[in-house]
């Protein structure tokens, strides 16, 4: 059974401190498409969501507090509404599963965002949509990414079960693009790279920007361990929690590869170890979109470590850096006591990985010998980066 139980489909992830675009939005709190990698369904070995989707009324009263009321405000919430921050739709859960066709949340969604003028980038394996969404749908508003990790149906059926097949999703990014839509290309999680270099090939030049990540097994799964087991020999464990990933420096040699079949589109690395080989400021393209798409989130490890790709940006130092409190949004294992700003948790975390950042880059020097105490969450001056051990959730 359905219930409509979700009750926090709009909120800010604790991605925010390495990623421009962490402010999601998914109306169900489940998907039909069953992909057997899937990270949301693997976070602490789940593989079922509890059945449940969000009241079109929670974002419309959202909207409506963000700008037909005037009030400040100390909600993050409303906060990054009224700066038009871009949302990403489908988070979690693709916005267009064949549930959306019956409760059309979403095309509510486009219609108050028509009405606010108001950024929305999609994320779906979805292979169409009704006409009646094409006739409201605006490509200066609207842009897509659509997830592909092959062009052989056969492989892309191996592991994503109930999936539309690679050869239609070719062709709706062939549509979207013909209409004016931005579309990108996610290919994550990159799992054969002799199929992802096949798919490279077949959108060259048709997506408007590919992001490219590499598979994660999460350890404490036993369905992936098993899904994987062919290949779980190469794979190494990291610095983040229950997670197992490629040695970098067979990461960076698969990442050279997808360049050079990618030689007419820009691509992302969403890989947080190699965010600085991205093409642009942000790993999903958002920042390649377009004037309305401008507001997305800058203040972040990413945008740092790709200092080197438009150095005009980084001279200006003029970043948007939220006000409101954001203790409630980041996950309970990297909340620290007494820290609540989102500059403090952006900054620890550029401080613990700030070997990321290139020698130069003019954020690394200013982290540098700034730490925070996680017991007390003063700041002090010690060393250069953190001496606590942070556990990240499944990026």
């Amino acid at each position: 059974m359905i219930n409509d139980n979700y009750s926090s489909p709009l909120a800010l992830t604790s991605q925010f401190r390495f990623c421009g675009n962490p402010f999601r939005l998914d109306f169900y709190h489940f998907c039909t498409f069953g992909c057997k990698y899937c990270f949301a369904r693997n976070i602490n070995g789940q593989n079922d969501f509890d059945i449940g989707y969000a009241k079109f009324e929670i974002i419309e009263n959202l909207f409506k507090k963000a700008f037909d009321d005037d009030k400040e405000t100390g909600n993050i919430t409303v906060e990054l509404l009224r700066h038009k921050t871009p949302i990403h739709v489908g988070g979690l859960a693709d916005p267009f599963q064949p549930i959306e066709w019956k409760l059309k949340l979403n095309y509510k969604l486009i219609e108050l965002s028509n009405k606010y003028n108001y950024p929305l980038i999609f994320s779906t394996k979805q292979c169409f949509l009704p006409n009646e969404y094409y006739e409201i749908l605006n490509p200066k508003l609207h842009a897509f990414q659509i997830s592909l990790i092959g062009i052989n149906d056969d492989y892309v059926k191996k592991y994503e079960t109930n999936s539309p097949s690679a050869t239609k999703r070719f062709e709706f990014l062939k549509t979207l693009r013909d209409k004016g839509f931005w579309c990108s290309i996610r290919i994550q999680p990159v799992i054969e790279i002799d199929e992802v270099l096949k798919l490279c090939e077949k959108i060259d030049g048709i997506a408007s920007y590919v992001t490219v990540e590499h598979l994660k097994i999460n350890t404490d799964n036993a369905q992936m361990k098993e899904l994987f087991k062919d290949v779980l020999p190469k794979y190494r464990r990291t610095s983040i929690m229950r997670n197992m990933e490629l040695p970098i420096s067979e990461k960076i040699e698969n990442i050279e590869k997808i360049k050079k079949a990618l030689p007419n589109t820009p691509i992302g690395i969403g890989d947080n170890d190699l965010h600085f080989l991205s093409q642009s400021r942000c790993c999903c393209g958002i920042d390649t979109i377009g004037e309305a798409f401008n507001n997305w989130l800058k203040y972040n490890l990413t945008y740092f470590t790709t200092e080197h790709i438009d150095k005009s940006d980084a001279s200006k130092e003029e970043y948007y850096i939220p006000k409101s409190s954001v203790r409630n949004s980041v996950n309970g294992d990297i909340r620290v006591k007494n820290v609540h700003s989102y500059k403090d948790y952006v900054d620890m975390y550029c401080g613990k990985y700030s070997h990321f950042m290139c020698d130069g880059c003019s954020m690394k020097n200013k982290l540098d010998g700034i730490q925070f105490d996680k017991a007390s969450g003063e700041k002090s001056k010690q060393l250069s980066i953190f001496s606590f051990e942070e556990e990240e959730q499944n990026d």
